[in-house]
């Protein structure tokens, strides 16, 4: 079972209330899990909307310390770290199942102490 802590309350909260982009009138907000926020474009955001709900919704995965950029083609860069190897292939293959995601460079890494299970 997930652990929830405030940032994943925060961010199960904002998929709740329309999703993890916010837009405004000259500009895109899109969050990562972790709750960084970086400037964007509505199709990025909504590219990344499409990526963390894929996440969030496949068991085994804890998207929490993932970061997901785009370079607003389609390919979509993975960074941060995970807690065990299996998540690493396991986020990528999330990750290029999203539509309109064309590319994936993942460079996850595992979290010292992490099992390899």
């Amino acid at each position: 079972m997930m652990k929830l802590t405030l940032r994943r309350i925060a961010l199960i909260t904002s998929l709740a209330v329309g999703g993890l982009g916010m837009v405004y009138p000259t500009m895109t907000f899109a969050y990562t899990a972790t709750g960084q926020a970086s400037n964007v474009s509505p199709a990025d955001a909504a590219l990344l909307d499409r990526v963390y709900t894929a996440f969030f919704n496949t068991p085994g995965l804890e998207p929490g310390d993932i970061k997901v950029t785009s370079d607003g083609n389609g390919k979509i860069t993975l960074s941060g770290k995970v807690h065990n190897q299996a998540q690493v292939p396991l986020a990528e293959k999330v990750a290029a199942g999203v539509d309109g995601v064309t590319q994936v460079q993942n460079n996850l890494t595992v979290s010292l102490g992490a099992t390899s299970n």
